[in-house]
């Protein structure tokens, strides 16, 4: 996975934060939304944890299994900026896990 235009690759999904949601809020309900993504994606076995905090993001880890047991680990840091981002050159997309 790499960013737009970029041949970096990387082991996390990053997302943008609204600024005008506080970051506090972001980090104590995030754990809980990979725990409830994954548990809707099949996992088994699911964990998530805070790995890093700065003054701008947070980065979290999902852990678990597919019902193969398989192991999974997704990355997942959201970001927040001063300034509104401009919704012009966001893409949106709506994602929803096959059901097996």
């Amino acid at each position: 996975m790499g960013g737009v235009g970029s041949m970096r690759l990387t082991k996390d999904i990053d997302f943008d934060r609204d600024p005008s949601l506080s970051l506090q809020s972001n980090k104590g309900r995030l754990p809980q939304m990979l725990k409830t993504a994954g548990a809707n994606a099949g996992m088994r076995e699911i964990s998530a944890e805070i790995t890093k905090e700065s003054g701008t993001a947070v980065r979290a880890r999902l852990a678990g299994r597919t019902i193969g047991g398989t192991d999974l680990r997704f990355e997942v840091e959201v970001s927040g900026r001063q300034r509104e981002l401009n919704r012009q050159y966001i893409p949106v997309e709506m994602v929803s896990p096959p059901p097996a």
